[in-house]
């Protein structure tokens, strides 16, 4: 039986104590846990991929696992790839610390309109750190409020419970106990919040080992597949739904995406080869005499790595790849003489210039546009295979790894 809402109010203010120093033994705890040191984003390859953004914490996290792949994000990738038959990006955005306030803040500056599906991982850090009731309720309004301002018309919100405490290690006895019913009091008031938003679901899961602060890398990555099972299970309908529908997925390119790419060519010269082998393959694979990998500054779209091609840069009124970095799948050009966006282009009207054209968007580790992995001829063609665009976007991604250790190695060194 639940407490009233005060005596359960004042019950969780005079535990911040114990849970203080609960948090003092659960950090050193976690300092030795394997966690992802990988990209925040899983890709289960397939056509018209579904994009879906994890962000929370508990499972989101991804204890126990040295790689998003075999974490949360990688289980729900491949599962909705096995059920949809599409493809799946999933980024996560994911801290241990993080209560649901927390997430309202995050979620406002990660773009959620370009995501099919949002899914809000909560993990133990409201139930945790003492949370009143109250202060769950604007939490839950926030994350409301930002959800309505930021989200697109196709975008649907998940909302994952707060997990069982059972398997939240260094909690015993009486302390336990409440912090149990402390989770089912705090999801009651969240259902009931929710239940009346169009466009929201919450939804429950089994209880998690992955949730708790050192788990078993070999349990840890068996609960994963579960959960990433169950979880793409209750996204299918929905994505299903949305198919087709045209989303802004990716954000177009603004001035201070412009000025920050421009700072990461210099960065990417550091690993220009593993660009240069990118292009290579491409250019081979696709049988064409050019390929790149484009960054698009402020006046100019830079090429860090070419093959067949002389210059190291175009005039930014001029690129291709502005188009292609608004796609979630390639931009295909069979001949641009014929398309009506390209047919005027000094780069197609000058002797021998581009006919055809295919370009697989890179983005940055915050979802702006950053360039592309392109390949380029100077004659028309019917068509591409799917195999042809399977492995562009493959290319794409392998550069946009480069792109997030650059700009990793870019802050550290700031």
């Amino acid at each position: 039986m639940l407490m009233s809402t005060d005596l359960a109010d004042a019950m969780a203010v005079s535990l911040r104590p114990v849970l203080r120093a609960w948090e003092a033994w659960a950090s050193d705890v976690r300092d030795s846990t394997p966690r992802p040191i990988d990209g925040p984003r899983a890709v289960a390859d397939g056509p018209s991929p579904d994009r879906v953004l994890l962000v929370g914490a508990g499972a989101a996290v991804g204890w126990g696992v040295a790689s998003h792949e075999l974490a949360l994000p990688g289980s729900v990738a491949r599962a909705l790839r096995a059920g949809t038959g599409r493809g799946a990006v999933v980024d996560v955005l994911a801290d241990h610390r993080w209560g649901l306030a927390d997430i309202a803040r995050e979620l406002r500056p990660a773009s959620p309109g370009r995501y099919d599906v949002v899914v809000v991982v909560l993990g133990g850090a409201d139930v945790l750190s003492g949370q009143t009731s109250r202060a769950w309720r604007d939490a839950i309004h926030e994350l409301l409020e930002g959800w309505r301002a930021t989200a697109g018309w196709a975008t649907r919100l998940v909302v994952l419970e707060i997990p069982e405490m059972g398997e939240i290690a260094g909690l015993h006895g009486a302390v336990l106990g409440w912090a149990e019913r402390r989770a089912v009091e705090l999801n009651e008031i969240l259902r009931s919040r929710i239940a009346t938003e169009s466009g929201i679901d919450v939804v429950r899961l089994p209880a998690s080992p992955a949730h708790g602060v050192a788990p078993d890398p070999a349990v840890a990555r068996g609960d994963y597949a579960l959960t990433g099972t169950l979880l793409a299970a209750s996204l299918m309908d929905e994505l299903d739904r949305v198919v087709g529908v045209p989303v802004a997925r990716r954000r177009s390119l603004d001035a201070a995406d412009a000025a920050r790419n421009d700072l990461l060519v210099l960065a990417l010269s550091q690993h220009r080869a593993r660009l240069e082998w990118i292009v290579t393959v491409a250019a081979a694979a696709f049988r064409a005499p050019s390929a790149l990998v484009t960054v698009l500054g402020p006046d100019r779209q830079w090429h860090v790595a070419r093959t067949g091609h002389a210059t190291d840069s175009v005039p930014i009124q001029d690129s291709f790849c502005l188009y292609a970095v608004e796609l979630d799948e390639p931009l295909i050009v069979l001949d641009a003489q014929r398309d009506a966006r390209f047919a005027d282009n000094p780069l197609v009207t000058e002797p021998d210039g581009i006919r055809f054209y295919a370009g697989a968007a890179i983005e940055g580790a915050d979802g702006r546009p950053v360039g592309a992995v392109c390949v380029i001829d100077r004659e028309p063609r019917t068509g591409v295979t799917a195999a042809e665009r399977g492995l562009l976007m493959s290319l794409a991604r392998r550069a946009q790894e480069v792109v997030w250790a650059a700009e990793a190695e870019f802050a550290r060194a700031s």
